[in-house]
């Protein structure tokens, strides 16, 4: 351990400072020794500062908060119709396979298929006639 790193240490003065008075590879050093966690936490801390003062600043702030509302409100009902739109798709398609299954059960053709059938036979006695 260098005079220096002891003195630092004794006064209790943060590794970094020390060496930044020091040699560029001791500078290099102790910045290995910053938890990189330490280092995320900082940058999140200034994001978050950082878009307190947008949203709440004195001159602009208040249309900036209007315009995240109606958007988010916009983006809220966009996602409601997508979700009723498909689910009013799903129950089509169930209540027809119902009234299939219900139909085959029973006996009973369906309505298309006798209806093809009736359509080809009219067009056939047409071609021969």
């Amino acid at each position: 351990m260098t005079k220096r790193a002891k003195t630092a240490k004794k006064k209790n003065t943060p590794a970094l400072v020390t060496a930044a008075k020091g040699t560029l590879p001791a500078v290099a050093k102790a910045a290995k020794a910053v938890p990189a966690t330490a280092i995320l936490l900082a940058i999140g801390a200034c994001a978050v500062g950082a878009l307190a003062m947008f949203l709440f600043d004195a001159t602009s702030g208040q249309r900036r908060r209007e315009l995240i509302r109606d958007q988010a409100l916009g983006t809220g009902r966009d996602v409601s119709d997508t979700i009723s739109k498909g689910a009013r798709g799903v129950r089509q398609s169930l209540e027809s396979v119902a009234t299939g299954a219900t139909k085959l059960l029973r006996g009973e053709r369906s309505e298309a298929t006798s209806n093809g059938r009736a359509d080809r036979r009219l067009s056939e006695q047409a071609m021969h006639t």
